[in-house]
């Protein structure tokens, strides 16, 4: 499993304010990681995740029956240096392990991609943050979790490091049902993106 550098770490933003989360998300504890606070395993670590569960009779009322099939979605959130099938394996001879005797578990695999990290260290990590500071006035670089597997493929053809910069607000609920975009979004990350490929133009460094 890849592992941050320490410079690489100083560049990160792992602050983490728990009566936001609560409030905003109505979260009511964290699942603690020894050695990480909730922002640096939520951004770097792999995870495990149920997406639902569902068997039996979920019909109105009640009927004193016992289930003889159950079901689950899960997946599993990858870092760098894990292979989505090999995971799945491992997942499956995990949970047939722990089967209890009489019990048998069937899988279906509904595909995946491999991880990347960005390096905040980068040259265009750096140049984003250039062009980041002069649009919006100030610029803080943090992991987020997330399914874009292209970005892995971009990464490995490519040859280059990526960023992926964000524009929206915490008040615009992305992926929420009731999500927003204002236009003064599109138009200041238009400028960002322009002030990026002119700093680029000149070959900066830093």
């Amino acid at each position: 499993m890849s592992q941050l550098s320490e410079d690489e770490k100083n560049k990160l933003d792992f602050s983490f304010d728990g009566e936001m989360y609560k409030r905003e998300l109505g979260v009511k504890s964290f699942h603690e990681e020894e050695g990480f606070n909730p922002s640096e395993a939520n951004f770097v670590r792999p995870t495990f995740e149920i997406n639902g569960i569902w068997g039996g009779y979920t019909g109105g009322g009640f009927k004193t029956v016992i289930p003889k099939d159950a079901f689950a979605k899960i997946s599993c959130r990858l870092v760098p240096n894990q292979r989505a099938p090999e995971i799945y394996n491992l997942v499956c001879d995990y949970i047939n392990d722990h089967l209890p005797d009489g019990m048998t578990a069937e899988y279906k695999y509904h595909g995946g991609g491999e991880a990347a990290w960005a390096s905040p260290v980068s040259k265009t990590a750096k140049v984003m943050k250039r062009a980041y500071e002069k649009t919006f006035g100030s610029c803080s670089f943090v992991y987020s979790g997330g399914s874009v597997p292209i970005t892995a493929d971009l990464k490995k053809y490519s040859g280059a490091d990526f960023v992926m910069p964000g524009t929206a607000m915490e008040c615009d609920n992305i992926h929420a049902p009731n999500e927003s975009f204002g236009l003064k979004q599109f138009y200041m990350g238009y400028l960002m993106i322009t002030e990026c490929l002119e700093l680029f133009a000149e070959n900066t460094e830093s």
